[in-house]
């Protein structure tokens, strides 16, 4: 890379870490009487300051577009599942859960279990000590990719879309259609076909502001009609 092309990129590179340094202090005013925020952030600082998640995903290869490093902040995702209201019987999944942030938040904002996959082995491996170190039981990782998973259980899907080949998101669309039963799904940076949109929204996230989707795929069939299916709604739990 050429001296000016360098240059250029220091304003970008500045205005990042002034907006990562400002969504850290807020979450720390929202958050820092919490013991639970400070035992994660020191995990997370313990397992991942010196070979950071960039620096992993560089090492995993490009894999055509779809292992794009980007994570949304933890009152981000406080705001959305608030919105979403979770019932009892929901059962959150994050579909590309690097590090496990959307995976705590459902655990800590809304009580409900919590299934991360990711094709990045090395995201596992720390996420399961992490948890393990934090005594959470209600939160399994799963290594591989999403297409290849059972995606069964889950109930409220969370997916970066912004991140994704146009290939695999089509794929995963056509896959989320197939689930029976009602389920949501939050997206990121685009709405998904065949699902209803509930809510848009612009939030936090750590490369800037962006658009979240709220989406709901009604039941499949009449039989299942008369029913609310899994994960009946509720209202906001303490926390919110």
């Amino acid at each position: 890379m050429k001296l000016k092309d360098l240059l250029s990129l220091f304003p970008i590179a500045a205005e990042n870490l002034i907006h990562g340094a400002f969504l850290k202090l807020r979450e720390l005013a929202v958050l820092g009487t919490s013991p639970w925020w400070w035992n994660l952030q020191f995990l997370l600082f313990l397992h991942y300051f010196f070979d950071p998640p960039y620096r992993i995903i560089t090492r995993q290869g490009s894999d055509e577009g779809n292992l794009i490093y980007g994570e949304t902040p933890l009152l981000t995702l406080r705001s959305i599942l608030a919105r979403i209201r979770p019932g009892k019987d929901d059962v959150f999944m994050d579909l590309g859960c690097g590090r496990g942030l959307p995976l705590a938040a459902a655990h800590y904002f809304a009580d409900i279990p919590a299934i991360g996959i990711d094709c990045v082995g090395e995201f596992i491996r720390r996420g399961r000590k992490i948890f393990d170190a934090l005594g959470i039981k209600e939160v399994s990782l799963q290594e591989g990719s999403f297409l290849n998973c059972d995606l069964s259980k889950g109930t409220i899907f969370f997916l970066a879309g912004t991140t994704f080949a146009s290939d695999t998101l089509a794929s995963l669309v056509e896959k989320l259609k197939q689930l029976e039963g009602k389920r949501t799904v939050i997206s990121l940076s685009q709405e998904l076909p065949g699902f209803r949109t509930l809510h848009r929204g612009y939030y936090d996230f750590s490369w800037g502001k962006g658009s979240a989707y709220i989406q709901e795929r009604e039941e499949r069939g009449p039989e299942e009609g008369a029913s609310q299916g899994p994960g009946e709604r509720r209202e906001s739990p303490s926390g919110f």
